[in-house]
């Protein structure tokens, strides 16, 4: 029997999902039950079992995949009770002792204003001041905050200030995630700029990063963390900032940090229709600068299809994306 959501978008084949239910939670509970990097391992074997059924959930009154929905919400919540490891260690700057004012050192306000700002999260999410204890945290959702706490500080001491926030695809219009926006500062003195990303760990959680997540229909794909690791010129950028929380845009260093999230950006089917696993993009630094101040997108060079949310099963589902 089909029932139809409350939402009209179609019908609820009702006991679809309830057909995969036992292999999932026996999968679930591998993943809990695992050690170590065995946990991942596992984790992979339930986002193949995820794609292997993708066909089965996929009818043509249904465009949006509702049926698919509690397969994605599954696997959301599979991976949300894995504590936070990271792909990178994000020790911070703890030294509070400097002090600074107008006339202080471009990169000695930098400091000020980032380990100001975790100072604030701490507090938030602690009641502490114990810098290191955010080093364990996963500061999902806080990243707003710290944003303008940062351009707050910036403007107390007469700097000029902007929060800039990423939409997926660096697109406002196209939907291509339900949220999923992030948030940074930029400050800018003696007409230098520097960019204050305090949250930046978030996105360097292991059970986030994993590039076999990618081609799993409504399901986030793999984070930036992943691909920030695969150059040096990129993981020089992320260690900078996961250390300091600030890193100054003098080259590249702008384009090396947005391509996490670009990468980020681009679901299963990019890599299924293009083949292209080099993980790279052809943007250079200004056009960065064009996504960052909404002057272009993603959908200015790319298939709208491929990025965000996937609503198509791939046609291999046991392809492999770790082709690296």
């Amino acid at each position: 029997m089909d029932i139809y959501d409350e939402r009209n978008y179609g019908p609820i084949r009702e006991g679809l999902f309830e057909r995969h239910i036992d292999n999932l939670t026996k999968l679930k509970r591998a993943i809990l039950q695992a050690k170590g990097d065995e946990k991942y391992i596992k984790l992979n074997e339930l986002y193949d079992y995820a794609k292997v059924i993708a066909p089965a959930f996929c009818f043509d009154d249904d465009p949006i995949r509702v049926n698919y929905a509690c397969v994605a919400d599954f696997i959301n919540n599979t991976e949300k009770l894995i504590p936070p490891e990271f792909i990178m260690n994000p020790a911070i700057t703890t030294d509070r002792s400097f002090k600074c004012s107008r006339e202080s050192e471009p990169e000695e306000i930098a400091e000020y204003i980032a380990t100001k700002t975790r100072v604030q999260l701490c507090k938030r999410l602690t009641q502490t001041e114990n810098l290191s204890l955010i080093t364990m945290l996963d500061l999902e959702d806080n990243c707003s905050f710290a944003a303008f706490t940062a351009a707050s500080l910036a403007e107390y001491l007469g700097l000029k200030a902007k929060v800039k926030v990423l939409n997926p695809g660096f697109s406002t219009d196209a939907c291509l995630y339900n949220g999923g926006e992030h948030a940074f500062t930029l400050i800018i003195t003696d007409n230098r700029i520097f960019l204050i990303d305090c949250t930046y760990s978030q996105f360097f959680i292991n059970s986030r990063c994993q590039i076999q997540k990618n081609g799993i229909m409504l399901s986030r794909n793999c984070q930036p963390g992943f691909f920030m690791t695969l150059t040096p010129a990129r993981r020089k950028v992320a260690e900078k900032i996961l250390r300091d929380g600030w890193i100054e845009l003098k080259n590249d260093e702008l384009k090396h940090y947005i391509d996490g999230f670009t990468l980020s950006y681009r679901n299963g089917l990019f890599y299924e229709r293009s083949e292209d696993f080099s993980f790279t993009t052809p943007y250079d630094v200004n056009t960065c600068w064009d996504f960052i101040s909404y002057e272009k997108d993603l959908l200015d060079f790319e298939d709208e299809e491929t990025l965000g949310y996937q609503y198509t099963p791939l046609k291999n589902p046991r392809m492999r994306f770790d082709k690296y």
